[in-house]
Formats: C-alpha cells, structure tokens, sequence
C-alpha cells in the first residue's frame, strides 16, 4: 500500500504539501506568533525611548542656562551671608549704625536696640554641611534732622558692611522749620552656627562648578568656621579693652597741639620711622622762620583736597577690602566692584562720584557719601550680562567734577 502511494505522483504531491503545510501552520502558532508579538513591543518600547530621549536632549541644552542663573542666584545668596555679622558682634553693629546716624548730621533722640529676635531662621550651607541660624533685631530710633540727610542715611545701610534694612518711617514737619522728626525701625541681622562643619564635600558638584571653581572655594573656606574668623577680627584689635568697638573708631582722630603745620606734616609722613621722627621735629626748632616760608603753601592745598590713594576693579570687597583685582573679567561674573582709597583732608563731609561708561557711553554715575579723614575707602558695583563686553571705565570725580582717577577694564 504504502509503496503504490510513493509510485503515485498524485498522492506524493498531496503528501509532500500536507505535510509542508502542517509544519508551516505549527511553526507560525508555536514561533512566529510570539516572535511578532515580542518584536511589536519591542518597537513601542523603542518609540518610547526615542520620544525620552529626545526630550531628555532638549532639557540638557538647557541645563547650561539653569547652572548659570542658579551659580547668579547662589552669588547673591552668599553676599547677602558675607553682610550678616557673627552674633557676637552684637554691641559693634549697634555702635557702627549709632555712629553712621551722627556722620550724616542727624540728632539722636532715642536709640533702643533689643535684646530680643523677632524673627529666626534656619539655613543649611550644603557646600560645607554647616547649620546656620540668622536672626533679626529691631532697633527703635528716633531722629531729627533734614529728610535729604535722613535719605542718605538710607543708602549708607543699604551699602554698608552690615545687612541693615528699615521700616515703619514716620517723617513730621515742624511748623516754619527746616528740621523733621523722623521715627523708624532698623532691623540687624546675626547669625550663629548650630553644628560642627562636615568634613566629606560632593566631589560630583564640584566638578560641574569647575569655571566657577576658585570664587565657589573661596566662599566655602570664609563659611566653614564663621567664629574662627570672628575670633581673628577681634585678634586684631591692639587693645584689650578695645574688643567690640567698631574699626572706624580705632582711627587717629586727634593731632598733636602744640606742634607746627611742618611738624604734623613730618609726622604723618615718617610715621614708621621711629625715634628718628622726633629728632627731625626737634632739630629744625632754630630755623623755624625759614621752614615756614616754604612749607604753608603746599601744606594748604593738601588739606583742601581729596586725595585717592588707589583705585582698583575687583570681583568681590569683604570688611572694606578689595578681592580679586584685575583688568578683565567674564560677563558671567555676576558683578563688578570699583574700590577707591582716599584721603578727605577737607575737614567735614562730601560726595565723590563713580561715573561708569562702557565703550564711551554713559552707563552709571554713583555717589558716595564720605567722611572726613584718612584712608576712607569709596565702593560702588554694578551686575554686569553678556550684553554688557566691551571696554569700560570709570571716573573717580568729586563735587566739582574735577577728575580723581581713572580705571580702565575690560568685560569678555
């Protein structure tokens, strides 16, 4: 039987294709179904990743720009910390913002600095792992004095070393009088840390600030240890007794009496020289008519001028002092600080001007109040963009527009 089926050409035909075509039906419901059910998800599943992906691209292109506003906002973040003392410094704040209230000519009639916050905060520094709380006092003062007086007193807290801000003004007018009563309350700022400084940092971080990397390790070294460097401010004081009053008040402010123009002249001069500075005043005591015919003339002129010691562009001024000096700077540093160090000889209070100008236009003209005395430094800044490269610069000018100095700088 079997042998007639293979010799027949009809029944092998159908033999052969029944045959194919059951093993073509098994292997596409055993293999095939599931290998095209496999293969569709794994296409979904690449279109979802493309999709992903695409938008994970779009968001990185961005991240430039977020890491630049943050690495801004973080900036000012830490020069608003830079302007809030240690609460140690409680009685000095005071004493600084007393004084700043008499150099702008205003009476005092009541000064009433709590002992009480009114308001405390809690802040975790993340670069370092320090715990910080900032906490706020009231001051209740009570002046007279002109309202333009009163307004520049405003603008000094508002530039000062200190973080001092204002509120609840009440301004009366006197009848035919040119003086107002002036009620308002300061507030003062302190912070104090909670917690020892963590040792381990986030390498991770770190690198991604690495164009920022010299300013961010700066910042992090003044805020691991704020009592340390509180300590080494009050280790500078020469005087004991002197712990706690404001530097500004350490200055000579007295002259010897009995002595001539050419020997304060003398002195202010060699005033590192020793002994030898006393002999030099003594000898000259027998040619005194000769000395004083060439002396007075110069000695007048320097004691009605301003004299600027030096003017530097920096990144960044702490406690008055100048960090960073340079000549170029990136447009995305944030800001740009103009410290000048003079001398006002003129015996009472004036103005001085920063006049900044960008490619020869005017872009800022900033006045500053100063006293009256020796190496008073003037600060102004201005926040620079990338719209702000070129070159720039700044005239140091006083009342008069009379040119102190000048200082050049570039922005790329």
């Amino acid at each position: 039987m079997i042998v007639t089926l293979f010799k027949n050409q009809k029944y092998l035909f159908a033999i052969i294709f029944g045959g194919l075509l059951i093993i073509s039906i098994g292997w596409y419901f055993l293999i095939q179904k599931d290998l095209s059910i496999e293969n569709e998800k794994y296409r979904k599943e690449k279109r979802s990743l493309s999709k992903k992906i695409n938008k994970f691209k779009s968001m990185e292109s961005q991240i430039n720009r977020l890491e630049s506003d943050w690495h801004e906002i973080n900036d000012e973040f830490e020069m608003v910390l830079e302007k809030i003392p240690d609460k140690r410094l409680y009685e000095e704040v005071t004493d600084f913002l007393y004084s700043m209230i008499i150099n702008q000519g205003l009476k005092i009639k009541n000064f009433s600095p709590s002992s009480a916050a009114i308001d405390k905060k809690d802040i975790r520094l993340p670069e370092s792992g320090i715990d910080i709380m900032i906490e706020k006092f009231p001051i209740d003062i009570s002046l007279n004095g002109s309202f333009i007086d009163f307004g520049q007193l405003i603008e000094s807290m508002a530039t000062c070393r200190y973080r001092l801000t204002a509120s609840n003004i009440e301004i009366n007018q006197k009848q035919n009088s040119s003086i107002q009563s002036i009620k308002f309350i300061s507030y003062a700022y302190f912070q104090s840390q909670t917690n020892e400084p963590v040792a381990k940092t986030n390498r991770k971080t770190i690198k991604k600030r690495s164009t920022k990397e010299a300013r961010k390790a700066e910042t992090a070294e003044n805020k691991k240890d704020i009592a340390a460097v509180v300590d080494d401010k009050i280790k500078k004081v020469p005087d004991e007794n002197t712990e706690g009053v404001p530097e500004m008040w350490l200055e000579p402010a007295t002259e010897p009496i009995n002595q001539t123009k050419e020997d304060r002249t003398s002195f202010s001069k060699r005033e590192s020289d020793g002994d030898t500075k006393i002999v030099s005043n003594t000898e000259p005591e027998e040619k005194n008519p000769n000395s004083n015919k060439t002396v007075p003339t110069p000695e007048k002129k320097y004691q009605e001028n301003i004299v600027i010691l030096d003017s530097r562009v920096c990144k960044k001024v702490k406690n008055n002092q100048p960090l960073y000096p340079g000549r170029r700077f990136p447009a995305d540093i944030g800001r740009i600080y103009c410290h000048s160090l003079l001398n006002n000889n003129t015996g009472k209070h004036n103005d001085i001007y920063h006049i900044w100008y960008m490619n020869g236009n005017l872009k800022a003209k900033v006045r500053i109040r100063v006293r009256n005395g020796e190496e008073i430094p003037a600060i102004s800044n201005r926040k620079v963009e990338n719209s702000d490269k070129g070159t720039w610069k700044i005239e140091i000018t006083d009342g008069n527009k009379k040119i102190l100095d000048t200082v050049i700088f570039e922005v790329v």
